[in-house]
């Protein structure tokens, strides 16, 4: 029977308001056999007091120390670094995790595999709440009327990604080939490349769950609101910027991905039709029914520099 070590890998900047909240829900999970790596960007509040004085008081917490080279990928990459156990779980700072979160998503795992040596990532959905912990929407899929098993299909993933890292588990076979996260800031985000290999490698599981309370406030990076059709065009050039930026972050770790050799031909395939409208009937007219808005100025900002 598999009866995996388990490791939280958290990386925090400026946390001081919601951190203790987060770390106290992971150290207090049914599942108590685990280890939390946390690795600190350089914090100017009381952030790295709190993380050291509860480490005073749970060996469970190792504080692996403040992050010499700036940036959330280089500090979660520092994390993951660290680990050596079989299953990783990835955690915001500012987080809340129900208390049967780490046993739930691993009892999901066992069951929908055969075979645990395979690179696998698991993902689920939130729950959003605002800064005082009240619900605001039960479901960030429903809420922004996002299909998740889309980041299951190499094609979607192509150009588009809608998992976030901290609904993550993913398993040692993976970070074997992923890591280390690759280091330049112009390459999107770690949970970005942790799916793109594990579905190039191995496979992705979505899990129906609520894994995580989502906490909404002036800090978070991933807003979890959904906005009007006409907040959308009035803010036409800011959000056309925001995608192209993400299409070229998306074009460079699709690069990393190749010249470490973890591509798999089918994805091969998708990514690299040089024709931009026939990348748009192949890889993104399949999806017109999310979110269309994004999907037309996805194109158009392939035309953008």
């Amino acid at each position: 029977m598999f009866n995996p070590s388990i490791a939280v890998v958290m990386a925090t900047y400026n946390g001081e308001k919601f951190i203790n909240e987060q770390i106290q829900s992971i150290l207090n999970q049914t599942c108590q056999h685990l280890t939390l790596y946390v690795s600190d960007d350089g914090s100017t509040d009381n952030t790295i007091e709190i993380i050291k004085e509860i480490a005073l008081n749970d060996s469970r917490l190792k504080f692996i120390g403040v992050n010499e080279h700036p940036g959330v990928v280089r500090n979660f990459n520092r994390a993951f670094l660290e680990t050596h156990e079989d299953i990783v779980f990835l955690a915001d700072q500012d987080d809340i995790w129900p208390k049967d979160r780490i046993k739930k998503m691993i009892d999901y795992y066992i069951e929908q595999t055969d075979d645990t040596d395979q690179p696998s990532l698991l993902f689920t959905d939130m729950v959003l709440v605002d800064k005082n912990s009240e619900i605001l929407a039960s479901s960030f899929y429903k809420e922004l009327e996002i299909d998740p098993h889309y980041n299951q299909e190499l094609k979607y993933l192509t150009w588009r990604c809608t998992s976030y890292g901290c609904t993550m588990m993913v398993n040692r076979p993976l970070l074997n080939q992923a890591l280390p996260l690759p280091q330049d800031e112009d390459v999107t985000m770690h949970d970005n490349w942790l799916i793109l290999c594990a579905a190039n490698l191995g496979k992705v599981y979505y899990m129906d769950y609520g894994s995580v309370f989502y906490r909404q406030h002036e800090s978070n990076h991933t807003g979890g609101r959904r906005r009007s059709l006409i907040q959308k065009i009035k803010s036409f050039k800011l959000q056309l910027k925001k995608i192209n930026t993400a299409r070229i972050k998306r074009e460079k770790q699709i690069d990393v991905l190749l010249q470490r050799k973890l591509a798999h031909p089918e994805f091969i395939k998708f990514s690299s039709l040089d024709n931009k409208f026939d990348f748009f009937k192949s890889n993104i007219l399949s999806y017109k029914k999310e979110r269309r808005l994004y999907s037309i100025f996805y194109f158009l900002s392939m035309f953008r520099k």
